[in-house]
This record gives C-alpha cells, structure tokens and sequence, in this order.
C-alpha cells in the first residue's frame, strides 16, 4: 500500500519477522540470523517458539549460545522446541547426539 521495499535482506528479515512469515524468514539464510534471535530473547512466547524453531531450521551455529540461553530462562513447550532445535543444528553438522 506504501510501496515500501527493503533496502537490504537484514530489512526484508525484520519485515518477514514483523509478519510472522517464517519459512521465508529462514529462506533468507544468513541475513536471518540476527533478527531470529532477537526475538528468541526479546519476543513473546509464541514468538519465541517460532524464533527457536527457524533457527533450529536455518542452520547456523551462531545460534547455539542464544538457544542455550533460552533453554535456561524457558520451561515447558519452549523448552522442548529449543531442544529441538539445538539437536537439528548438531544433525546438520553430522555429530552425535
């Protein structure tokens, strides 16, 4: 409606994030990465799951040590998906369970 376009992919990962768009999101790769874990530390519950669940998705061990941060300040589903998710990275990297 606005006709406004994102300057960069990092614009175009906080726009996707600002719509839970979250397949997209993780289409992005890389520019991804920051705007996920800002929401895995600073977002609403629902909003965190999601966040853990992409990263889990996109990839990148860069997001181990937030994910653990998560696991210590969650209990309960949001727990378990950043246990999920943490196991997808380690799977992705072919280590051992």
């Amino acid at each position: 409606m606005l006709s406004w376009q994102p300057r960069d992919d990092v614009e175009k990962a906080d726009c996707l994030l600002a719509n839970e768009e979250w397949d997209e999101l993780v289409g992005l790769g890389e520019a991804a990465l920051e705007p996920l874990i800002r929401a895995l530390k600073q977002g609403p519950k629902y909003q965190v799951l999601d966040a853990a669940k992409a990263l889990g998705e996109l990839g990148d061990r860069r997001a181990i040590q937030p994910l653990m941060e998560a696991s210590e300040e969650w209990y309960g589903d949001v727990k378990e998906e950043v246990g999920f998710a943490l196991y997808s990275l380690r799977a992705k990297e072919g280590g051992e369970c």
